[in-house]
């Protein structure tokens, strides 16, 4: 459980809190649960307008960020993974 090998106190060394207990117990249930769930997939091509994607493009510049791109070039989806060099 909670490690106070720290303390001076045998007494507070020994000490099972249940509420602390039973609050560790439900955060793993709740953080399970929430991995075990699929994210759904955001088509940001088709929900974000036009100038939503220049803004998150040119902070991509700007901070010489890595990021991830799918495009469709002939009828094929490329992904490519690279910085921004020129805008």
């Amino acid at each position: 459980m909670i490690d106070r090998s720290y303390l001076p106190f045998k007494s507070a060394r020994d000490y099972q809190d249940r509420k602390m207990a039973k609050w560790l117990g439900f955060f793993l249930s709740e953080h399970s649960s929430a991995l075990s769930q699929d994210d759904p997939v955001i088509d940001y091509s088709r929900a974000m307008p036009f100038n939503d994607k220049l803004r998150a493009l040119r902070q991509l510049f700007t901070q010489q960020l890595l990021a991830d791109f799918e495009i469709v070039h002939d009828q094929k989806l490329l992904q490519l993974t690279g910085k921004i060099t020129q805008f």
